[in-house]
């Protein structure tokens, strides 16, 4: 079990990070806005998993790439922008009356906005800063080996998201 003060600390940084709207934020109110709140809470789902890849990513060293290879997050980063780019073009290039009435959103189908929500998130480089350079600092090396600590604090951090959403 962490000390006190750490999970305090933990829970306040992940509380910020989860308030400030960033391009998963923007993913799910533009899918419940074109499908409703189920597209919503599918999308936040998606979010939910695409998570865990960083959650997995810390807890099993990528974090101590990323500080020696500054190049290899500067290339996730830019994979993630790529990515958001990609459906904004994706949509502001479809046929001109789907721009009045979102019908090429209306078409996506559950599993396709689950799989965007994952590929969202997973590519999202606030998630990734956070769980990557944050998350490791709050391991206590004195209780034990840090990788179970880090999915600890990682899926301390979704739980909560799935059980509210999924």
């Amino acid at each position: 079990m962490p000390p006190l003060e750490t999970l305090l600390v933990f829970t306040i940084a992940a509380f910020i990070m989860n308030l400030s709207p960033g391009p998963s934020n923007l993913y799910v109110m533009s899918r419940s806005v074109a499908r409703g709140s189920t597209a919503g809470a599918i999308a936040a789902c998606g979010l939910a998993v695409g998570s865990l890849v960083h959650v997995a990513a810390a807890a099993f060293g990528l974090a101590a790439v990323f500080v020696y290879s500054p190049l290899a997050y500067t290339v996730l980063k830019l994979l993630g922008a790529g990515y958001l780019i990609y459906l904004g073009l994706n949509y502001l290039l479809s046929k001109s009356e789907a721009l009045m009435a979102p019908r090429c959103v209306a078409k996506r189908t559950y599993p396709k906005i689950l799989t965007e929500g994952v590929l969202v998130e997973a590519t999202n480089p606030k998630t990734a800063l956070f769980f990557l350079a944050f998350s490791p600092q709050c391991v206590d090396t004195a209780a034990g080996a840090p990788a179970p600590q880090i999915l600890l604090w990682g899926l301390s951090l979704r739980l909560p998201q799935y059980l509210a959403i999924c």
